[in-house]
Order: structure tokens, then C-alpha cells, then sequence
């Protein structure tokens, strides 16, 4: 029998291959592991497991990082989170482009290659989350954190200009207690002539449609709304800010229309009124759900994606012929299930301390009465709106950019088939062994292919906010993960909060899954 003398050589071009495959199976699973301890509320656990993950793989440095910081705000360690995100901001703004070298050695092995960065609409959150830290920690640096969130999304995403003249002009006319009379159809100054009604009407309506068309499509655009809120809840504690706080009010409200919260804050700042005589503010900023992860699966490849892959592989290697791909391993967005869709908060008298909590409501049937026989011993402050969907971000972000993430993997396929049969050729294969060691070869390869699943997994699924007026004093606060049908679904969580007059007092909680955490749990801080 013959012994192909190529096969030592191939069968050294293997294992590596066949090595690689198993290491990136390992720590999906590893990363899997943390995230769930994440969510059991054994953070220690997750600790340990997202440090041991970033020590030993370069690639998931950055990533691990970001849920490193999570899990220190969650477990009560503000600061180290807000020095170590502030670290991440820096780094990642020095590293906002990639490198041309990688995206070439991306080609020949993965996209892990690259250097990890986040999304756009995440540069905004990462700067939110930094303000967060700190109203968790002394809240000295919040306000600059949410201007830094704010000029970020205004250069991802300007304001539409008739949308900012809009805001502008509302916030200008607040002072205007008087307004002069509008001048009758046969009042006209300065030999005006009066247009007809219908044409008049006519132009209003173009108008108006032009403008709801430009709301519209601003509005489809990741627009991240939690800088202004926290912005505006800021600028309203100071009590000579109320048309800043009124301005950012707004924004929120052109951003995040379902948030019903926004209309009663800028009434409230257009009044000049933060709060009742002998009362101050409690805001829960509540980070709520499972947020969007990244895993494989398969995508079907489109004319447009192998449009581009053309384009890469044009200007790279010139002309290539891509064959007839039907699908591809590609990332995708998936979001772990989770039951809880807000936070109800409530206030204790002293009569119902750490007695069993009452039936809460959602956000569609706020007005429902609760149960009554507890009804007269606690006050139902509410339940947290949703600010922002990082879920639904994640999900535009994914679609916007699929053609060109299909686009990427298909070119790495040709490049890899291209060097393959290069490869069996300088070995000097032909015929049937010829076609053995391609089929190995090329199979190994694109089997050792792992799918660029590094993500910020640790963010919450929504932000979400309540504002609620308490009197002056030591207030018992009891908050509880709630299910769609406004029922308490897990242990409720009592904190102690001092309400002082006039201030804001902010409190940070966070539920993943049933488990409620208290982050900011300071009584001698009010907001700035």
C-alpha cells in the first residue's frame, strides 16, 4: 500500500484546528456559568468567574470587564465600578476605530481578531452607567457624566433641527406669563394680506406632516432617553434650573413617548415646583430583566450581503469567485427569559413593616385598586416605567448590521477555501488525495471558526425610573420584582431611605431575574 507523503504534514495542520474547536466551546460555557451566578445573586461566584475568564483570554478582556462592573455596582461596591468603567470609556475611546490589520487577519481566522468594541448606542450607555456609579456612590461627577452621554448620542445621532427649535422654543417661552392677543383675520398690521383659509390650511397640514415625518424618523434612530431623565431629575434638584430640567424633560419624552412619567415632569419644571412644602423626592432608577446577549446561528446569506462580501474580497485579493453559500455562523441577539417587567414600589407606615407586600399593578392598569385589607397600611407609590430598551436597541443594532456581519463570514470562507486548495497544491495532491486533504482541511478550518459572541452581557434588559414625593424624615421603602399581571413574583426588599426637604434622594436597584438588589443604599446623600 502507498503512504501519501503529504500526510504527516497534513495531519500537523489538524490538531491545532481540531484544538481550537473544544477551547471555544469551553468558554461560552465559562462565560454561560458567571452570568447565571449573575443572576442567582452570587456575585462573588460571578466575580471570580468573569476574572479567571479575562486572565486567561485576551479577546474577552474588555467584554469581561464591562460585566465585571456590573456585578461590582450590583454587589455595592459603586466606586471600584466607577473606576473601572471609566477606565473602559477611556480605553475604547482611544480604540473607536479598527485596526486595518486586524480586519485582514479576521479573514484568515475569525473575527475574534479584532479588537473588541462596543456598539454606538453602548458608548452612550457606558457613560450613563458611569453616572449611575456615582449617584450610587457621592454623586459628585453625575452631572458631567450625563453632559459626556449626551454630547456622545448628539454626535451619533444629531437632533433633527426642526426637533431641537421645537424643544428650544418651549423652553424659551416657560418665562412668558403673557402672551398678547393674536391679531384677528381682519386685524392684519403692516398691509399683510390675509392668504385664503385653504391655502393656509393647506401649507399647516404639509407642515405638519413634514414635521411628524422628521419626529419619526429621528425617533427610529437608537436614541438612548436615560441621560436626560437623569440630567433633568438633576437640574431640577437645584431649584434655579427648572427650564434646563424642562428642556431635558422634553428630550425624553421626543426619545421615549411611552414614558408617561415625561409629561408630568415638565408641567412640574415648567411650574418651577420640585416638590411639596415639608417633602423631597425619592427616585428609583431600577434596572430590570436579562439584557441582550450574542450567540451562533445560523443566517441565510441575501444578494446584498454577498454583494459586499465582493466588495471586501475585491479589495483585498481582487476578483473571486464566491460560490453558492445558503447560510453561515453568525452572532445574533437573544435575550434570556425573564418574568419580571418592572419594579412596584411601596411606602410603609411603621403598623406594616415587614409584613407580607400587597398585589401591585403594571404599567396599563395603574389606577386598579389594590387589595384592601392592607390597602390603609401602605401607600403604593407605583411601579418603574421603561426609560430605555436595551433590548430593542440591541435588536436594531443586529438587524441594521446583519448584511454586513453575513457579508464578513462569507469572505472569510472563500479565503479559507481559496488558501486551502493553494495549500493542497504546494503539498503536491492530486486526484482523490487531492480532494481528501481539502475536504479535511477545509472542514477543520471552518470548524475551528469561532463566532464573535463578545458582548456587554451584564446590562439590564430595560432602565427604568419612578418619581414619587415622600414627607421629610426616615422613610420605610418596600420595592418587589412584578410579573406582566402586576403580581409580586419575588422576596420584596425593605429600605430605610431620609427624605429632607426639597431634595432628591436617588436609589438604585437591580432585578434580573426575581432576585432584588439595593445598590445605592447612602441616607445621607441627596442628589446634586
Amino acid at each position: 500500500m502507498k503512504t501519501c507523503p503529504a500526510l504527516p504534514l497534513l495531519i500537523c495542520l489538524l490538531i491545532p484546528l481540531v484544538g481550537l474547536t473544544g477551547g471555544c466551546s469551553v468558554q461560552r460555557a465559562s462565560i454561560h456559568r458567571a452570568h447565571q451566578a449573575f443572576y442567582d445573586g452570587d456575585f462573588s461566584r460571578a466575580k471570580s468567574h468573569l476574572q479567571a475568564i479575562g486572565d486567561r483570554s485576551r479577546p474577552d478582556r474588555h467584554s469581561t470587564a464591562l460585566d465585571l462592573a456590573m456585578v461590582e455596582l450590583t454587589s455595592g461596591n459603586a466606586a471600584a465600578a466607577e473606576k473601572r468603567l471609566r477606565e473602559l470609556r477611556d480605553h475604547f475611546d482611544q480604540h473607536s476605530l479598527p485596526a486595518p490589520i486586524d480586519n485582514t487577519l479576521s479573514l484568515t481566522t475569525d473575527d475574534l481578531a479584532r479588537a473588541y468594541r462596543i456598539n454606538d448606542y453602548e458608548t452612550v450607555l457606558l457613560r450613563s452607567m458611569l453616572a449611575i456609579c456615582s449617584l450610587a456612590n457621592d454623586g459628585v461627577d453625575a452631572p458631567a457624566y450625563c453632559l459626556q452621554a449626551t454630547r456622545a448620542q448628539d454626535t451619533l445621532w444629531p437632533v433633527d433641527e426642526d426637533i431641537q427649535a421645537e424643544i428650544n422654543q418651549a423652553s424659551a417661552s416657560m418665562n412668558l406669563t403673557d402672551q398678547e392677543d393674536v391679531p384677528e383675520s381682519g386685524d392684519l398690521v403692516d398691509d399683510q394680506e390675509p392668504r385664503p383659509d385653504q391655502e393656509l390650511a393647506e401649507q399647516q397640514q404639509v407642515e405638519q406632516e413634514a414635521a411628524e415625518r422628521a419626529l419619526q424618523a429621528w425617533r427610529s434612530g437608537p436614541k438612548v432617553a436615560l441621560p436626560a431623565y437623569l440630567r433633568g431629575t438633576m437640574r431640577e434638584a437645584t431649584h434655579m434650573d427648572y427650564s434646563d430640567a424642562a428642556q431635558a424633560f422634553r428630550l425624553v419624552n421626543y426619545i421615549q413617548p411611552s414614558f408617561i412619567a415625561a409629561n408630568h415632569d415638565i408641567a412640574r419644571a415648567e411650574q418651577g415646583v420640585h416638590s411639596k412644602r415639608g417633602h423631597g423626592v425619592l427616585c428609583v432608577i431600577a434596572l430590570v430583566g436579562p439584557g441582550p446577549r450574542l450567540v451562533e446561528t445560523q443566517a441565510p446569506t441575501t444578494t446584498a450581503s454577498l454583494q459586499i462580501a465582493s466588495m471586501i474580497l475585491q479589495s483585498s485579493q481582487g476578483d473571486v469567485q464566491i460560490p453558492n453559500l445558503a447560510s453561515v455562523r453568525v452572532p445574533t441577539v437573544e435575550i434570556p427569559h425573564s418574568d419580571v417587567m418592572c419594579i412596584g414600589v411601596s411606602a410603609l407606615s411603621p403598623a406594616t413593616r415587614s409584613t407580607s407586600p400587597v398585589q401591585l399593578v403594571n404599567h396599563a392598569n395603574q389606577e386598579q385598586a389594590v387589595t384592601h385589607q392592607l390597602a390603609t397600611h401602605e401607600q403604593i407609590l407605583g411601579v418603574t416605567e421603561t426609560l430605555t430598551d436595551v433590548g430593542a436597541l440591541a435588536f436594531a443594532k443586529s438587524e441594521a448590521e446583519m448584511p454586513w456581519t453575513v457579508a464578513r463570514a462569507v469572505a472569510r470562507r472563500v479565503t479559507k477555501e481559496a488558501a486551502v486548495h493553494t495549500t493542497t497544491k504546494m503539498m503536491g495532491l492530486d486526484g482523490t488525495q487531492a480532494n481528501l486533504a481539502h475536504a479535511m482541511l477545509s472542514t477543520a478550518w471552518s470548524a475551528s471558526e469561532r463566532t464573535d459572541t463578545r458582548c456587554w452581557g451584564l446590562l439590564p434588559r430595560e432602565f427604568q425610573a419612578l418619581r414619587s414625593e415622600l414627607p421629610v424624615g426616615q422613610n420605610v421603602v418596600e420595592l418587589a420584582p412584578v410579573d406582566q399581571a402586576g403580581n409580586v413574583i419575588g422576596d420584596p426588599v425593605q429600605q430605610t431611605v431620609t427624605i429632607r426637604d426639597g431634595e432628591t434622594q436617588f436609589l438604585i436597584v437591580t432585578a434580573p431575574q426575581q432576585i432584588l438588589s439595593v445598590v445605592s443604599t447612602s441616607d445621607d446623600r441627596s442628589g446634586p
